[in-house]
């Protein structure tokens, strides 16, 4: 069979045709050509440029890094960071720090509201700021100073393992085991700043109010009196409660109550140690909070539901007695009303008859309601709205407050506008 010569090269010429246009001109084009030599701004192109340096580490031409404004911040707040790129041996942004640290915040245990200070347990130190009514501040070791420093002073270095402040015991802690207070200790209110051990050793957990301090000890609950009297006559205290296992404790007015391991809540009457009225019980199972404000009337917080009672010792309303519902309202019911649900933690205030309380719900917000310096009655109102773990407050709702919140901070202040974090570094 004869073939065509024409037609049987033809097959290969157009095979060569097709490879040497594919090496050329498609996928497989290798030349390197500069931005002046192709007019096609979608043609795949390779650029070898100088490359940039940061932080004395070489940056290659067309890769990025991210820099960071400072190389650190205070506990709290956040980096802020850029990523610059390296364009032809120019690398773009201003930041200068390859790397920035958030400070680490320090442990607080504990805060505590007076007048116008206010108190932090940092691990085994204590840190106050602010100063009392009468314009004194920090009082620790017999010492005292006059001004408002802005910035809290540490007036306990080491081995404190609970902390109070109050208005006329301006400040107690309790120092390996031992109990101390410094303040106020006669009756007139001449304010003669000394310290004193009340208890040398085996002291636990430590509650005060306007006119009393207790502490858990191994007979029980064991309080004091700030009047000269009292101190003079019952240097040792009074026993207020024989029970051993107590988890929390409150003193108001002529109200002590004690709350015991297994979630019981129960309050006596005394008057400087003499009981006027014996042992009740509020709360029979569940609470895991109790409070007193000046006046005698108590809270307790039973899962996440607040409930409040009158004191046993009826006052006229406008002498404090009774309690505020968050609408504003008084309640002057003497057995636990449910005033107030999704509560992680409360405060009552210890000043006046202002019958105030504040509250951190669950979602970490803030609310207070009471009566104001005044004497008017506010329903309850937002102080902030998230974040918060537990507040203190003496005054209320118009005054000083103390919030610890969730991440570590501090903050204080006495309205949401005006709260500020707390220098604790």
């Amino acid at each position: 069979m004869g073939y065509d010569k024409k037609r049987y090269f033809a097959i290969p010429a157009a095979a060569l045709i097709l490879f040497f246009l594919y090496q050329n001109c498609g996928q497989g084009f290798q030349t390197t050509l500069s931005g002046s030599e192709t007019d096609s701004p979608s043609q795949a192109i390779s650029v070898q440029g100088p490359d940039c340096l940061f932080n004395s580490q070489k940056v290659l031409n067309g890769e990025s890094v991210t820099a960071y404004q400072f190389p650190s911040v205070a506990p709290g707040k956040t980096c802020v960071s850029e990523v610059r790129f390296c364009t032809q041996g120019f690398l773009s942004g201003n930041y200068t720090y390859p790397v920035c640290s958030i400070g680490i915040l320090p442990k607080v245990k504990k805060v505590s509201a007076g007048f116008q200070h206010g108190c932090a347990l940092i691990d085994d130190r204590v840190k106050c700021w602010g100063k009392t009514l009468n314009g004194w501040y920090l009082f620790s070791n017999g010492q005292s100073s006059f001004g408002t420093p802005q910035e809290p002073k540490l007036v306990l270095e080491k081995d404190i393992q609970d902390l109070s402040v109050r208005s006329i015991y301006s400040e107690c802690h309790i120092q390996n085991g031992a109990l101390i207070c410094t303040g106020d200790h006669d009756e007139e209110g001449l304010h003669h700043f000394t310290s004193r051990t009340l208890l040398a050793s085996g002291a636990g957990k430590l509650s005060t109010s306007h006119w009393y301090v207790c502490s858990s000890t191994s007979v029980g609950l064991r309080c004091w009196g700030t009047y000269a009297d009292l101190n003079t006559s019952q240097p040792n205290g009074f026993l207020a409660f024989s029970d051993v296992n107590l988890v929390d404790h409150a003193i108001g007015g002529n109200e002590i109550c004690a709350l015991t391991s297994k979630g019981t809540v129960k309050c006596l009457v005394h008057d400087r140690g003499s009981v006027l009225v014996a042992p009740r019980t509020l709360i029979t199972t569940g609470a895991k909070q109790v409070e007193l404000d000046q006046t005698g009337n108590g809270c307790a917080l039973v899962g996440s539901n607040l409930s409040c009672w009158a004191t046993s010792l009826p006052h006229p309303p406008d002498q404090g007695f009774g309690y505020r519902r968050p609408d504003g309202t008084l309640g002057t019911s003497l057995k636990p009303e449910l005033i107030a649900s999704n509560v992680l933690q409360f405060a009552m205030a210890q000043n006046g008859f202002t019958h105030s309380i504040c509250v951190v719900k669950s979602d970490g917000s803030v609310q207070c309601w009471g009566n104001n310096s005044g004497g008017t009655a506010y329903p309850a109102t937002t102080m902030l709205t998230s974040g918060a773990l537990a507040i203190e407050t003496l005054t209320g709702i118009s005054g000083l407050k103390v919030i610890l919140m969730k991440d570590g901070r501090v903050l204080t202040g006495t309205q949401a506008k005006d709260f500020v974090d707390v220098n604790l570094d």
